[in-house]
């Protein structure tokens, strides 16, 4: 499990099981538009009253300072962060709310044979068979002009669509919600390349790395997620403290496609 970005970021997928789901799996963050920055949200990292009562919460100021600490520590061997001088983010929106795609007791499901080493693979192979849509519903691929809950890299590494989902709950927080993506994408554009998803603990190094150093503006304009779950608002289930990816992914996944 990977948590550098946000509380319960990536995971990776259980690679024999998802080929057998769908065909394309990449990440990235869709459409083009510049990259967020803290004048988006002002300077104090308070919030601010928005319409329809929707607090719109700033950044903490002090959130993008380099760790001097963490810069050049990384991954092991080779997994170290590129360079990232040149990143520019993007996003694609979320799909929606309450989709209508799954019951409940199927994302629960459909989570544990992507992501639970334990799950019977030829049972899963058969649940898949009659749950398409709502599988195809909780992952999207990068071709994608909207992402869903998960989205899922090339190598199998699965991302929380935190931002789609403070999207959905505090559309006032859309700029917030960008700048959670931004970040995700700085990170994984920093390490997928020199990082084997295989190696779970190296990569979650590098991406901690990433985010203290190369991407350390971005991650100071995502600090704004700090003010949403500090006051407890719609969107701070968007990143449950303390709940394990799985359990993040079944609540995303019921958010975006349940009924």
């Amino acid at each position: 499990m990977l948590r550098s970005v946000g509380r319960t970021a990536a995971h990776r997928t259980r690679g024999a099981v998802l080929a057998a789901c769908f065909v394309a799996s990449a990440v990235a963050h869709g459409c083009s538009s510049p990259a967020p920055t803290p004048d988006t949200f002002g300077d104090s990292g308070a919030a601010d009253a928005g319409d329809g009562g929707c607090e719109v919460a700033r950044p903490r100021p002090d959130a993008g300072v380099p760790d001097a600490a963490a810069c050049g520590a990384g991954g092991a061997g080779a997994c170290k962060p590129g360079d990232v001088s040149a990143f520019q983010p993007a996003w694609k929106p979320p799909t929606g709310l309450h989709q209508g795609a799954c019951e409940d007791a199927d994302v629960s499901t459909i989570v544990d044979c992507i992501f639970d080493a334990k799950a019977d693979p030829q049972t899963c192979a058969v649940f898949m068979q009659g749950h398409q849509g709502c599988h195809d519903c909780l992952f999207t691929p990068l071709s994608a002009s909207t992402y869903g809950p998960l989205v899922v890299q090339a190598s199998g590494v699965a991302l929380l669509n935190t931002g789609g989902c403070v999207a959905l709950l505090e559309p006032c927080n859309i700029e917030c919600a960008k700048s959670m993506s931004a970040l995700q994408g700085c990170v994984q554009a920093a390490c997928a390349a020199s990082c084997p998803a295989t190696d779970a603990a190296a990569l979650q190094a590098c991406e901690t790395e990433a985010s203290e150093c190369g991407c350390a503006t971005l991650r100071e304009a995502r600090s704004c997620y700090d003010a949403i779950a500090g006051r407890a608002g719609p969107a701070a289930i968007c990143e449950a403290q303390g709940a394990s990816f799985s359990a993040q992914a079944v609540t995303l996944g019921r958010l975006f496609c349940g009924k």
